[in-house]
C-alpha cells in the first residue's frame, strides 16, 4: 500500500494541502477513529504493519506499567535513569564482581584496611552570612566540603508561623539559633463558679446593672450598687417612700414613658400652653414666646387708615385705603368707576386667572378665527381658506432669482441663478450705469468681438484697452499702457499718456523712422537715394573710393545705354556695348585686338619655353620636364576633354606643403585615399557626401571603430550610429540605431529604435521597441512593442511586450506584458517602486521609494497617498473610500441617490498578530471593510477569541477587542459583516461647540434613534408611527392611549375612556372668589362650568328657584360634577328646578333626603352631579353640606 499523508488547511495559503515532512498534526480537541473504535482508555500501537488501539496491558513507551515474563534482549538499562533492587544473586549470571583485582562474591563482604588514612574537621564561613562549611580533609590532602545554610521556608503550613534561623561560628563550633512569633498560643476562658474552659472568640458581657467596655487590649467592667434604695415624694410636705411608683397627668398634662438615643428609659410630662399667641400675617413671629408677658395689645398703625376696637371677646380692625383706588372703563366713551369688576370672555377671547407669590394674573388671549373679517389676496399672493401663498411658486427653481412678471401678476424665475458661490445669467446682460467694475482676478470671454462705444448718434472718440501699471494709495491710476484708435489721427497707436507709437500696417502708406529691416524681402521696390546697402548680392559702398562689387554668381542686366563715369578729374570714360569702344566679348578673335608680332607676343609669354619660338607640334615630347619660375603657370590649359596624365607613376607629388590644389571637376580615386596627416588637418566638404557602397567608419583603424550607415545587411530603411551598431542584421528592416553596441545582434528584428550605450544590444528578433538610454533593454531577445526611455530601464526584460518604462532605471527587472512604469529608481534596486515589477498590464508612476499612482491587470488605479484634484473630478463608475476617515471640504454636497446607507461592510477576513492575554492585536491587514463593532472570529489554530468578540476601536493597523485573546502569533479572522452591533453608534454628527448627533443605540433592551438636540418640524407636518398619525401641530394621534406624562398644561378639554389613577394632590381650577357677587336673573342661577368644577361666590339674597347649568357638554355614557361654595345669604333659598345647557331637567335635581338644603348665613357647600347616560337622558343629583363657619 502506498503512504498517504492527511491532508490539512494551511492557515497562511488558506487553502487545502497535505501535511508536509516536519510538520505537526494538532488535534487538540479532536480524537482519532481506528476501525470505528475511538481509543477511549486505550493507546495506540503498531504491529509493524497497521495502526491499533491497543489494551493498557501493552507495553508503551512512557506508561507506568508492571511488565511481566517479559525478556530483555540486546538492552542497555541506564543506572543513571534506573534503579534495581532486591535482586538475588540467583538471577544475576555473574556470581561475582572483580574489586581492585579480587572477585567478591555476590552477597559477600570485602575488607579494607584503614591503617594509613587520618581526616581532620574543620569549620568555616561560606559565601554569605547564612553559610557555614564543614570540610573534611584526608591525610591526602582530599577534602570534601559540606555547607550548611540557612533561609525561610518555601511553604509554612496553615496555622503554623515561619522561624527566623540564623547561623554563627565561634571556632570549630557552629551554632544555630532561631526565634518565632507566638502568635497561636490557645489561651482558655471559664467561669469561677459552673463553668468549663473556653478558647477561642469569648464576649465578656454584663449582668444587670453592669456595664462592660473595651479600648484597645483592655476591658473594662463597671458595676453598680444594686442594693441602693431610691425614694420618691410628691411635693415638699410629702413623705418619702420606696417601692413603685406610677406617674399620672391630669388636666392640661400628659406623661409618656420611653427609650432615650443611649436606650435609657424616659419620662415625659407635657402640658398644654392655653396661653393664646398672636403674629401679623404668615411671615411673622408668634407672641409671646413664652408663657410669661402674654398681655398683647393690638393698635392700629401710625397712617390713621385702620382703627381697632373690641367687644368682649371680639376685635374689630376695620381699615380704609382711599388713596389707592383704581377705576376702569371700557373704551374711551365710557366713565371710570371703581368697585368690583368681573372680566369675562366671549368669542374667540378667553380670560383666564392664576395667582403666583401672591400676584393675581388676568390673562385675555384672542385668536382671530371667527370674527368674520374678510381677507383677499392680490399682488402675486392667493388665499386658500386661512392659508396664504405665493402664486405660481410650483414653477419657482432653487437657487434661482425671482421677478415681477406684470403680465401675469407673478412672482416668477428670472434668468439669475445663485448656488452659494457661482451667479450665473441665462440671458444678455445690460448695464445702463456709469461705471461697471468686475472686482475679479480672471475675465474669460468667449465672444469673438469685444464692441466698445455702442450706442446712437455716436460721433468719432479716441478709445480702446488701458492696462493700468501702477496706483498711488487713494487707488489713483499713476502708470498704465493703452490699445487706442485715435481719432484725430485715424489711426492705432499705443499710448502711456504721453508717448504716442503708431502701428505699422499693412496696405497703408508710412514713413518709417529708425526701422531695421532683417532680411526682407521687396517687391518692385523703389528705394529712392539709398545708401549703405545691399541689393541681391550687390554691394553698393558709398565711400568716395566706392566700387560696384557684383557678388559671384549674379549677372548685372543693362537693358539700356550703360555710362560709365570716373570720378577722377578730367578723366571720362564712355563705354558702349556692340558699338566700338574697348569692350571685347570672349566670342571675339584675336582679330578684334590690334596686330601683334612674335616680340611683342614673347614680351608677354616668359619662362624657358617660348624662347625665340612657340611649339605648335601635336603631342610633343618634353625629355626633362616643364619648368617655370613664374608664380603662376597654366599647363594643358586647353580644349581638350579627356586627358591621361601620369599613367606609369608609381607616385605623384602635387604642390608645395600648405598649398591648395584645385580640382574643378569630378575626382574619382579608384583605391584608398587619405586626406590629411595629423589630426591638424581639417577636410572641408562643401558639397554631398556619398558613401555608395558600405557605410562610414569613423577612427576605423582602432579595434571599435563607429560606424555611420544602415549596419550590416545594408538594408536601405536602417540607420545605424555607434560602435558595432546593428552588426548582426540580415532582413531586419526600419531599425534606428545609435550608440555603443546598439541594437549589436539584431538579426531579423524590425521597426526597432535604440538611443544608448548597449540599448537593445541583445534583441535579435524583437520588434517594434523604442529603447533610449544607457543599457536600456539590455538582454531584451525577442520582446516586441516595448519603449523605454531612461538608463537601464527594462534592462532585464527578456521577452516582455508591448511595456513602457520611463525613467532612470524603470522597470529594471521587470517580468510582464503592457506594463506602463513612469519615474526613476534613483536607489538602483528593489526598494523603489519602479525597480522590480512582475506581472501584466502594471501601471506605476512613483519616484524613488514611494508612488503617486499604481494600477494592476483589471486596470484599476490605486493611489497609495493623499491625493488632491484642482478642478473637478468625475468618477464614472462606483467610488469606494478604503480609509478610516472620508472628509469632505465643500459647502454643498448633492447626493443623486434616495438613500444613504451608513455601516454597509461586508463578511471579510484579515490577519493580524496576536498576543496572548491582550486585547489588542496589530499588523491587521487588510483594514479596508472594517469597522468597530464587527465581530471577529478566530481561524487560527491555537488562538482563540470568545464568542461574541467585537472591535471596540481601530487605530490604523492596531486593533482593540471587546475581549482577549489566548494564544499567540500571527491569525486569521473572519467577521461575519453588518449586524445590530456595527450598526450601533452609527448615524449623523454635526460638529459644533458640542456635537449634535442623529445615532442608533444598540446598547438598551429597546433599540432607539437618539437625537442630542431638540427636534422641529415645520408648521403644519405630523409624526406617524406605522401610518398612525401620533403628533400634529394641534392634536395627539389616536393612538397613544398610554402615557407617563407629569404635566400636560393647561388642557381645554380631556375625555378619558377607561380608568384614572391619580398618584398625588389633584389640584382642581377653582373660578371666581369668595365674594364675587352671583345674582340670579328672574331667581335663575346661572352656573358656567366651561371654565372649572369648583366656583365660589356670594349670592344676592334673591331666592335661587331653578339652576341653569351652562358649558357642560356632556355626550352619551358622560357625567360631571360641580361643586359651588357660597358664602351664603339665608334670603337666597334653594330651588331644585334645573336645566343643562339650556335644556330643562323633568326631574329636576334630586337631592340627597328629597329637598333642598336650607341656606344659612354662613358657608354653604353645596355639590351636583350632572349624569346623561348611554340613552341620552340627563339628571342632576344634588347634596348640600351648609352652615361651614
Amino acid at each position: 500500500m502506498a503512504d498517504r499523508f492527511p491532508l490539512i488547511v494551511n492557515a497562511v495559503s488558506q487553502k487545502i494541502e497535505e501535511l508536509v515532512a516536519g510538520d505537526n498534526l494538532d488535534l487538540t480537541g479532536n480524537g482519532i477513529i481506528v476501525s470505528g473504535d475511538t481509543g477511549a482508555t486505550k493507546y495506540l500501537t503498531s504491529d509493524g504493519v497497521s495502526v491499533f488501539w491497543g489494551e493498557p496491558g501493552n507495553v508503551y513507551l512512557t506508561q507506568t506499567q508492571t511488565l511481566t515474563n517479559k525478556t530483555f534482549e540486546q538492552c542497555t538499562i541506564s543506572g543513571t535513569n534506573n534503579t534495581l533492587s532486591n535482586i538475588p544473586n540467583g538471577a544475576l549470571v555473574n556470581s561475582s564482581i572483580n574489586i581492585n583485582g579480587s572477585p567478591i562474591s555476590l552477597g559477600g563482604s570485602v575488607v579494607t584496611p584503614n591503617d594509613n588514612t587520618t581526616y581532620t574537621i574543620s569549620a568555616g564561613d561560606g559565601g554569605s552570612a547564612t553559610e557555614k562549611v564543614l570540610t573534611l580533609t584526608s591525610s591526602a590532602a582530599v577534602a570534601d566540603s559540606v555547607t550548611f545554610a540557612v533561609g525561610t521556608p518555601a511553604s509554612v503550613p496553615v496555622g503554623s508561623n515561619a522561624l527566623s534561623l540564623e547561623v554563627s561560628r565561634q571556632g570549630d563550633s557552629i551554632i544555630f539559633a532561631g526565634t518565632v512569633v507566638d502568635n497561636n498560643t490557645v489561651t482558655t476562658l471559664q467561669s469561677s463558679t459552673g463553668g468549663s474552659p473556653q478558647s477561642g472568640a469569648i464576649t465578656i458581657a454584663g449582668g444587670n446593672f453592669t456595664t462592660v467596655s473595651q479600648s484597645g487590649t483592655t476591658i473594662t467592667i463597671d458595676g453598680e450598687d444594686t442594693d441602693t434604695i431610691t425614694q420618691l415624694r410628691a411635693t415638699i410636705g410629702q413623705t418619702l417612700a420606696p417601692g413603685n411608683f406610677t406617674f399620672l397627668a391630669t388636666g392640661a398634662s400628659s406623661v409618656a414613658q420611653g427609650v432615650d438615643g443611649n436606650g435609657d428609659g424616659t419620662i415625659t410630662y407635657s402640658s398644654t400652653d392655653t396661653v393664646t399667641r398672636l403674629r401679623g400675617g404668615t411671615t411673622g413671629t408668634y407672641t409671646p414666646a413664652t408663657t410669661s408677658g402674654a398681655d398683647i395689645t393690638i393698635a392700629g398703625g401710625s397712617g390713621g387708615n385702620v382703627t381697632v376696637g373690641q367687644s368682649g371677646n371680639t376685635i374689630t380692625i376695620d381699615s380704609q385705603n382711599d388713596d389707592t383706588i383704581t377705576r376702569l372703563a371700557t373704551g374711551t366713551g365710557n366713565s371710570l368707576n371703581a368697585g368690583d369688576f368681573r372680566i369675562v370672555q366671549s368669542g374667540a377671547t378667553t380670560v383666564s386667572q392664576s395667582t403666583n407669590a401672591g400676584v393675581t394674573t388676568i390673562t385675555i388671549s384672542s385668536a382671530n378665527d371667527d370674527t368674520g373679517a374678510s381677507f383677499t389676496a392680490s399682488g402675486g399672493v392667493l388665499k386658500s381658506t386661512t392659508d396664504f401663498s405665493l402664486k405660481n411658486s410650483g414653477n419657482f427653481v432653487s437657487n434661482t432669482l425671482m421677478k415681477w412678471d406684470a403680465s401675469n401678476s407673478q412672482l416668477t424665475n428670472s434668468l439669475i441663478s445663485d448656488n452659494g458661490s457661482v451667479v450665473t445669467i441665462g440671458g444678455d446682460l445690460v448695464v445702463d450705469g456709469t461705471q461697471t467694475i468686475l472686482n475679479t482676478t480672471v475675465l474669460q470671454v468667449e465672444d469673438n468681438i469685444i464692441e466698445l462705444r455702442k450706442g446712437t448718434n455716436l460721433t468719432g472718440s479716441d478709445g480702446g484697452i488701458q492696462v493700468n501699471l501702477t496706483t498711488d494709495a487713494s487707488d489713483v491710476v499713476t502708470g498704465y499702457q493703452a490699445l487706442q484708435w485715435y481719432n484725430s489721427g485715424g489711426y492705432w497707436r499705443s499710448f502711456d499718456g504721453s508717448i504716442d507709437n503708431r502701428f505699422v500696417t499693412e496696405n497703408e502708406t508710412q514713413v518709417l523712422t529708425n526701422k531695421t529691416l532683417t532680411a526682407p524681402t521687396l517687391t518692385a521696390p523703389d528705394i529712392g537715394a539709398a545708401t549703405a546697402t545691399t541689393i541681391n548680392g550687390l554691394a553698393i559702398t558709398a565711400t568716395a573710393s566706392a566700387v560696384l562689387d557684383i557678388a559671384s554668381a549674379k549677372t548685372l542686366d543693362v537693358d539700356n545705354d550703360l555710362l560709365l563715369k570716373s570720378d577722377i578729374p578730367n578723366n571720362t570714360a564712355t563705354i558702349n556695348f556692340r558699338t566700338g569702344g574697348s569692350v571685347a566679348y570672349t566670342s571675339d578673335t584675336l582679330a578684334t585686338f590690334a596686330a601683334t608680332t612674335a616680340t611683342q607676343l614673347r614680351g608677354v609669354i616668359s619662362g624657358t619655353t617660348g624662347l625665340d619660338n612657340l611649339v605648335f607640334q601635336t603631342s610633343p615630347t618634353i625629355l626633362t620636364g616643364i619648368s617655370t619660375t613664374s608664380v603662376g603657370f597654366s599647363l594643358i590649359n586647353s580644349g581638350a576633354n579627356s586627358i591621361q596624365f601620369g599613367g606609369g607613376a608609381q607616385a605623384i607629388d602635387m604642390g608645395a606643403a600648405g598649398g591648395t590644389t584645385t580640382i574643378n571637376q569630378n575626382l574619382v580615386v579608384n583605391e584608398d585615399l587619405t586626406v590629411g596627416n595629423t589630426i591638424a588637418d581639417s577636410i572641408t566638404l562643401n558639397g554631398i557626401v556619398n558613401s555608395e557602397n558600405s557605410d562610414i567608419f569613423i577612427r576605423g583603424g582602432s579595434g571599435d571603430p563607429m560606424k555611420v550607415g544602415r549596419g550590416n545587411g545594408a538594408v536601405n530603411t536602417n540607420t545605424a550610429v555607434g560602435v558595432r551598431t546593428l552588426n548582426s542584421i540580415s532582413s531586419g528592416s526600419q531599425n534606428t540605431a545609435i550608440g555603443y553596441d546598439a541594437l549589436l545582434t539584431a538579426n531579423t528584428g524590425a521597426a526597432n529604435t535604440a538611443v544608448g550605450n548597449r540599448a537593445l544590444r541583445a534583441c535579435g528578433v524583437g520588434a517594434n521597441n523604442v529603447a533610449i538610454g544607457r543599457d536600456s533593454m539590455l538582454v531584451t531577445l525577442d520582446g516586441t512593442k516595448n519603449v523605454g526611455v531612461g538608463n537601464n530601464t527594462l534592462e532585464t526584460n527578456n521577452s516582455g511586450n508591448a511595456n513602457v518604462c520611463i525613467g532612470h532605471y524603470a522597470g529594471y527587472s521587470l517580468a510582464g506584458d503592457g506594463n506602463v512604469i513612469i519615474g526613476p529608481s534613483d536607489n538602483e534596486n528593489s526598494t523603489d517602486q519602479t525597480y522590480n515589477i512582475i506581472g501584466d498590464r502594471n501601471l506605476v508612476i512613483a519616484s524613488g521609494t514611494e508612488a503617486w499612482i499604481k494600477g494592476d491587470s483589471a486596470f484599476k488605479v490605486t493611489v497609495p497617498n493623499d491625493l488632491t484634484v484642482d478642478g473637478d473630478a468625475t468618477v464614472g463608475g462606483s467610488l469606494t473610500v478604503n480609509g478610516t476617515l472620508t472628509t469632505i471640504n465643500s459647502n454643498i454636497v448633492e447626493v443623486d441617490d434616495k438613500e444613504i446607507t451608513l455601516a454597509a461592510v461586508e463578511p471579510s477576513n484579515f490577519s493580524a498578530t496576536v498576543v496572548s492575554g491582550s486585547n489588542v492585536i496589530t499588523g491587521v491587514t487588510p483594514t479596508a471593510g472594517l469597522i468597530p463593532g464587527m465581530e471577529v472570529i478566530s481561524g487560527t489554530g491555537g488562538i482563540s477569541v470568545p464568542a461574541g468578540t467585537i472591535i471596540q476601536s481601530i487605530s490604523g493597523n492596531t486593533f482593540t477587542l471587546s475581549a482577549s485573546v489566548t494564544g499567540e502569533g500571527s491569525a486569521t479572522f473572519a467577521s461575519p459583516g453588518a449586524t445590530d452591533l456595527t450598526a450601533d453608534q452609527g448615524g449623523i454628527r454635526v460638529r459644533g461647540t458640542s456635537d449634535k448627533r442623529i445615532y442608533y443605540d444598540h446598547s438598551r433592551t429597546d433599540k432607539y434613534w437618539v437625537m442630542t438636540e431638540n427636534l422641529e418640524l415645520t408648521f403644519g407636518k405630523k409624526m406617524v408611527i406605522g401610518n398612525q398619525l401620533v403628533l400634529s401641530t394641534d392634536t395627539l394621534g389616536s393612538t397613544v392611549v398610554n402615557s407617563s406624562l407629569e404635566s400636560v398644561g393647561t388642557l381645554s378639554s380631556l375625555d378619558v375612556a377607561g380608568s384614572v389613577t391619580i398618584g398625588g394632590v389633584v389640584t382642581e381650577k377653582v373660578f371666581n372668589s369668595f365674594t364675587t357677587t352671583l345674582t340670579p336673573s328672574s331667581n335663575i342661577l346661572t352656573i358656567n362650568l366651561a371654565g372649572s368644577n369648583t366656583i365660589c361666590g356670594s349670592p344676592t339674597s334673591d331666592p335661587i328657584t331653578t339652576w341653569a347649568f351652562t358649558g357642560v357638554g356632556l355626550s352619551n355614557g358622560q357625567s360631571k360634577t360641580v361643586t359651588l361654595i357660597l358664602a351664603a345669604n339665608a334670603a337666597a333659598s334653594y330651588g331644585d328646578a334645573c336645566s343643562v345647557d339650556g335644556t330643562g331637567v323633568n326631574t329636576g335635581i334630586q337631592w340627597s333626603g328629597g329637598s333642598p338644603p336650607d341656606a344659612t348665613s354662613n358657608t354653604d357647600i353645596l355639590t351636583f352631579v350632572i349624569v346623561r347616560d348611554n340613552s341620552g337622558v340627563t339628571k342632576v343629583f344634588g347634596q348640600g353640606n351648609t352652615d361651614f363657619s
